[in-house]
């Protein structure tokens, strides 16, 4: 939680430091409905790899727009792309192609043939360091010819699971919302809620507002714009429209094979709606301000803005939400056995039939022993 808020808050200040709504990054980020499944799932290491995701999309955007691309720019952003593949080799997959696109973006807006190699140099420069960094699995994998997807399974590679698990919708995806939401439960898609469109309609507004932008301004925008409808489009899967291109994509694209589950390119909306609603909001103010004449129009649009992301995201302000957002409170019977075991004198152990419990009482001198595992070593001898 912790790096999510300092990763964006870190991203949006450097990108748009003349923005003065820019706390309204980090609460999308780290409060979609897609983060907050995420979580409540108990997807930790993905967690933290999308929690330091700002942090490498920002490397690659200093690495492509500084004048003297150095080896030490270059092994940062190497680096967070090799600690995410350690975490989540899914997040480091979406990371670098939101790092591509950027490149792309940036060429097509100030395309000048010398910085056009120079940053083909160092972006191959990154994927080099990458590599060395992870060599201890890459090279043993291109030397015996061995196929990490296959080794997964067959459900890792065939197209069958992938329409299976294309539960997401356009509608969905779009309006960054998680089909599963709020409940969590696989397999278990709700009805549209039509409230949450006004998350992409505040998103791609932004680009009406590029006009009389800024060349460094204009380019942040057109880059998350473009990852985040490219994410929209992938992260509903097999479904229509186009599904056949997400298929055609997990047959043919290395690396594509790991999406069996399309649900993680909710990773590039997310942090790509938290920029451009961001830009918006300050954006809309500033007409309030200028052809209106509102005072504290900034505050105003914010504390709107905050009244309607609280009212998407009622059945978390209500402590509705299941998994790891649930309080357990340990049965009292488990804590009079415990103080009743830990009291005791001697060395013994424990059965438990049929099995160990979640709360049951154990220490060195008191270990326990699960019935289940004790019969059948008896059966054996």
């Amino acid at each position: 939680v912790i790096t999510s808020i300092l990763s964006s808050i870190f991203l949006v200040k450097k990108i748009l430091p003349k923005n003065l709504i820019w706390v309204s990054t980090p609460i999308i980020f780290l409060l979609n409905t897609y983060s907050l499944m995420l979580v409540g799932g108990g997807q930790i290491l993905l967690a933290l790899a999308y929690a330091i995701m700002p942090f490498a999309i920002y490397a690659f955007i200093r690495l492509m727009n500084q004048s003297r691309n150095n080896l030490i720019n270059v092994s940062i952003t190497g680096s967070f792309l090799a600690f995410q593949i350690v975490l989540d080799l899914r997040m480091a997959f979406i990371t670098f192609f939101g790092g591509f696109i950027y490149y792309l973006v940036v060429n097509f807006v100030d395309f000048k043939l010398g910085l056009f190699i120079k940053r083909s140099i160092v972006l191959l420069g990154v994927v080099i360091f990458t590599a060395l960094l992870q060599a201890y699995w890459i090279l043993p994998t291109l030397l015996y010819g061995l196929d990490p997807i296959k080794g997964l399974g067959i459900d890792y590679s065939r197209i069958g699971i992938v329409n299976f698990l294309s539960f997401a919708r356009l509608e969905n995806s779009i309006s960054l919302l998680h089909p599963y939401w709020p409940e969590n439960i696989f397999g278990k898609v709700y009805f549209m809620k039509p409230e949450f469109l006004v998350l992409p309609i505040l998103a791609f507004v932004s680009l009406l507002f590029l006009k009389k932008e800024e060349k460094k301004t204009k380019t942040i925008i057109l880059f998350f714009a473009t990852f985040s409808s490219v994410g929209v489009f992938l992260a509903k899967g097999s479904s229509e429209p186009f599904g056949n291109i997400y298929v055609w994509l997990f047959s043919h694209v290395p690396g594509f094979q790991l999406f069996r589950d399309s649900f993680k390119w909710y990773i590039s909306i997310s942090l790509s709606y938290s920029i451009l609603i961001t830009y918006s909001l300050n954006k809309i103010s500033d007409v309030l301000k200028n052809r209106f004449n509102i005072n504290h129009s900034k505050v105003l649009v914010f504390t709107f803005f905050l009244i309607y992301f609280s009212f998407l995201l009622r059945p978390a302000v209500f402590q509705n939400l299941n998994g790891t957002f649930v309080r357990r409170n340990v049965p009292k019977e488990y804590i009079s056995l415990n103080n009743y075991l830990s009291n005791q004198e001697g060395f013994y152990r424990t059965l438990w039939i049929p099995n160990t419990q979640l709360f049951g009482y154990f220490s060195n001198a008191n270990p326990t022993i699960s019935g289940r595992d004790f019969f059948r070593e008896y059966d054996q001898n």
